[in-house]
């Protein structure tokens, strides 16, 4: 007598499906890639590292490309191509094709860059590129946790909202320059050197 299959449920990292609705409902792409940054300091020598950092890697090109910016997205597009794996991709719950959409948005972000660079026309163009999730369990927390949190899933790029896509310019960093003064005083300070 054979023992009933037992359903396998992958348990994700809480910061990974931060990351998810973060991309895929708020589109705030610095911020998930801050999150999961955040994460993946934390596992740098775990089996999945370098697919965290090619995630990382692929909002901050979103970042950069929605800006207009196709020099970083470009550099950040080959740099996830590189990081990422089919195999660790799928581990993540996310469809392989996924591997063959960023080549395409790298040939494509290319090409803009050598007809000159981007207009702020083909910056108001930009289209979002959604991660395509297998897991459907995976899908339906995402879905759950937007529910909660009144956000709608897969909702486009708010061009007009300038608090997301503008950033890195428009948030406030006095805590972020308050720390590295404070790492340089410790440097300095450790290697016998004062503070100007």
């Amino acid at each position: 007598m054979t023992e009933p299959h037992a359903e396998h449920t992958v348990r994700y990292p809480e910061a990974y499906l931060e990351y998810l609705v973060l991309y895929h409902a708020d589109r705030d792409y610095f911020n998930c890639h801050e999150v999961l940054e955040e994460f993946w300091q934390a596992n740098k020598t775990g089996d999945l590292a370098a697919a965290w950092l090619g995630l990382i890697q692929i909002a901050v090109a979103q970042y950069h490309e929605r800006r207009g910016n196709c020099a970083g997205a470009l550099k950040m597009l080959a740099s996830a191509i590189r990081n990422l794996r089919a195999e660790d991709v799928e581990r993540l719950g996310i469809n392989r094709s996924l591997l063959s959409e960023l080549a395409h948005r790298h040939a494509a972000v290319a090409a803009k860059l050598a007809a000159s660079g981007p207009s702020p026309a083909e910056a108001n163009e930009f289209r979002d590129l959604d991660l395509p999730l297998q897991d459907t369990e995976l899908l339906r927390l995402c879905r759950e946790k937007c529910r909660l949190a009144g956000k709608a899933w897969l909702s486009p790029s708010d061009m007009a909202n300038r608090d997301i896509v503008d950033k890195h310019v428009r948030r406030d960093r006095t805590e972020v320059v308050a720390e590295r003064a404070a790492e340089l005083a410790k440097r300095r300070a450790l290697r016998g050197k004062p503070a100007p």
